[in-house]
């Protein structure tokens, strides 16, 4: 796996502008040496733009790149699931929370009402 970079606000923007930038990090990350099939451990595949999966040459098993991750069967996009990770990862960083699973409380958290509606 390779090293941790830590980023700026701003080289984070520069480096995850797009959806394609998120993807192409995560297939990085994912496969360091490039593709490996889950099922038969061949490393070539062809990639389907349209469904955005990989489809092995050898045994035809298709594979999307969020299978199996943090991501998998989530419909938002990486963009961002990048950008809450980032601010995550910044709250700790910095002592806000001390750690995910406060983190992740206090962002799922119902919102109180400041003011009473009044009819």
């Amino acid at each position: 796996m390779k090293n941790y970079r830590e980023r700026s606000l701003l080289d984070f923007q520069k480096d995850f502008a797009t959806e394609d930038a998120c993807a192409e990090h995560l297939k990085e990350m994912r496969w360091t040496r490039g593709f490996v099939c889950p099922a038969c451990r061949h490393d070539k595949a062809w990639y389907i733009k349209t469904r955005k999966v990989f489809d092995c040459q050898r045994c035809r098993i298709r594979t999307s790149l969020i299978a199996g991750t943090i991501f998998h069967k989530t419909r938002t996009p990486l963009l961002k699931w990048y950008w809450i990770l980032y601010h995550m990862a910044m709250d700790i960083q910095t002592g806000r929370c001390r750690s995910y699973f406060n983190l992740w409380n206090k962002r799922n958290r119902p919102n109180r009402i400041k003011y009473p509606i009044r009819a």
